[in-house]
């Protein structure tokens, strides 16, 4: 049987016999008078066809207060896709619609979305890893409305800051890698600076201090991909003395890593311990299982929500949580 298609306003219009400004003006009780009978009609053909209207075209048009702009770096990232369905999840608990935009790590399209959602009149931004430029903070210094800098804070820009204690991981993995035996930890982590990968590469650095002049290993940078990381690795693997073990600041660093493990015949946790960090459910379906520091990401989610409703107002750290697998040894 084929499916009827959804009724829309403009068959409610032609079915009364008005314009579809008129359908309108009824169903969102202005801004314009109608006339009784005329109104009756519209909610006849309304009830007759079973019309509903869309709720997230009503929020727009109404501009009401329940909209959230949420601006996410790559959806194609796992955790950011994680990240972001759980924002979504706890904003419909919330009563609040997402507009979701995805800035793909361009700092053009970020700010071509947040100007989007703010000439929308969104109830707050939440902004995850973002880059924080200066166009972006003057444009945010300027809006009236709440914003949320989820997983990364950013210096500068006014709201609230939701994220995980990415320097504890850091040492939470190392110290690990430690503790199997391991004096060699190299750290495998991105192209920039930025908390919160900077921060895990503290903890990295520091777990090492800790240890001794024994312990060290070099820091490698790659780009934010599992190609990248698997060539970085594949050239640590090639020196003539290379690292027995890899912190890597990201699951997606750590899987690329794997990757170059297995092109090279190196054994995985015989000959070289990987541990990851962020928890994304592939983590555990990699072979061998990987070792990570998760995040709370539903915590991060939930929090997010509530500092965009008006219901956090001071800048929140969640705890992380080693969950050991066979890439460590264990």
């Amino acid at each position: 049987m084929r499916e009827l298609s959804r009724p829309t306003r403009d068959d409610v219009a032609r079915l009364a016999g008005v314009s579809t400004a008129v359908v309108s003006y009824v169903l969102n009780e202005g801004p314009r008078p109608v006339a009784e009978a005329t109104r009756r009609r519209v909610l006849d053909a309304v009830a007759e066809l079973g019309y509903r209207p869309s709720a997230v075209a009503k929020a727009l048009r109404s501009q009401r207060t329940n909209l959230l702009g949420l601006v996410v770096p790559d959806c194609a990232n796992p955790f950011f896709a994680t990240l972001t369905k759980d924002v979504e999840r706890a904003a419909f608990a919330a009563g609040m619609l997402t507009l979701v935009g995805n800035a793909a790590f361009d700092e053009t399209t970020e700010l071509a979305y947040l100007r989007a959602f703010l000439e929308l009149d969104v109830a707050a931004v939440v902004l995850i890893d973002a880059v924080g430029t200066p166009p972006v903070r003057e444009l945010l210094a300027g809006h009236a409305g709440r914003v949320v800098m989820l997983h990364r804070s950013v210096p500068g820009v006014r709201g609230i800051s939701v994220v995980s204690d990415n320097r504890h991981g850091g040492r939470l993995a190392t110290r690990h890698l430690l503790g199997h035996g391991h004096r060699a930890v190299a750290c495998l982590t991105g192209p920039d600076r930025l908390a919160p990968v900077r921060e895990r590469e503290r903890g990295w650095q520091e777990a090492l201090d800790e240890a001794g002049p024994a312990a060290g290993g070099p820091l490698v940078r790659c780009d934010y991909s599992r190609d990248a990381a698997a060539e970085a690795t594949r050239r640590l693997l090639d020196q003539a003395e290379p690292p027995t073990a890899i912190f890597a600041t990201t699951d997606e660093l750590a899987l690329g890593a794997l990757a170059a493990a297995s092109s090279r015949g190196v054994p995985v946790p015989d000959r070289l311990a990987v541990v990851g960090m962020d928890g994304i459910p592939e983590a555990a379906h990699s072979h061998p299982p990987l070792t990570t520091v998760a995040q709370d990401v539903a915590g991060l989610a939930e929090q997010a929500v509530r500092a965009a409703a008006g219901r956090l107002h001071e800048p929140v750290t969640l705890p992380v949580a080693l969950i050991p697998r066979r890439t460590c040894g264990c």
